[in-house]
């Protein structure tokens, strides 16, 4: 299985929900319907590679310390929806190529990169960083458009 990343739009009120009830922000949270046409929110096992290339592109973009932890085992995060308006504006401004430029898989095994097997298939790790990085501007272009927080879920 491994370590896996994902984003799920909710509203200014079910953040705040999750913030003081852990347990419904871990579980119930999931049962907030998402709407028809939501991009997905998945980052699936690129989401550490991903973080990596927006850091050592000096992009700004901060998948793992940006957004406030919800639960005590580290394993939901809140977006608020200025988080989301100022992270979209910065995926507007980074490119695929920007990250790819910084795309090294041996220095990212090296590195303890996750899942630190990037020069096992390159190729293929390299699509599915950009078909990962697509969506995610994606989305937070569709949350930010509507004003939305989103969840981020790394389990």
């Amino acid at each position: 299985m491994g370590v896996s990343m994902s984003f799920q739009l909710v509203s200014e009120d079910d953040l705040a929900r999750a913030r003081v009830d852990a347990e419904w922000g871990q579980t119930g949270i999931f049962e907030v319907v998402q709407p028809e046409g939501k991009p997905s929110g998945s980052l699936d096992k690129v989401w550490h590679g991903l973080s990596y290339l927006f850091e050592m592109a000096g992009s700004g973009v901060d998948l793992v310390y940006s957004a406030e932890q919800l639960d005590a085992d580290g394993h939901s995060f809140g977006w608020n929806a200025d988080l989301v308006r100022r992270t979209a504006e910065q995926l507007r401004i980074v490119t695929f190529d920007q990250l790819d430029a910084q795309y090294d898989p041996a220095r990212m095994d090296e590195a303890g990169i996750y899942p630190r097997c990037w020069a096992s298939n390159p190729d293929d790790w390299r699509k599915d960083l950009e078909h990962h990085f697509d969506g995610m501007v994606t989305l937070f272009e569709y949350a930010a458009d509507r004003k939305s927080c989103l969840v981020q879920y790394l389990g």
